[in-house]
């Protein structure tokens, strides 16, 4: 699967203007390294796909 690399994340968290985002990408990095150690320094894509859905209201829980 893809990855997101750590420095990539970084740059979004320290320049997105909106401090709600940059705490829900923190967020998401970390759960990504949690879930994903192998990937060290990389969030799986799918998890960034799964936030961004949840952030729009797109993901219904069944």
């Amino acid at each position: 699967s893809k990855c997101c690399p750590w420095k990539n994340l970084k740059d979004i968290i320290l320049a997105h203007p909106d401090t709600n985002k940059r705490v829900d990408v923190f967020a998401l990095s970390m759960y990504g390294l949690v879930v994903f150690p192998k990937a060290l320094g990389h969030v799986d894509e799918a998890v960034t796909i799964l936030f961004d859905q949840i952030d729009r209201g797109l993901h219904q829980s069944q």
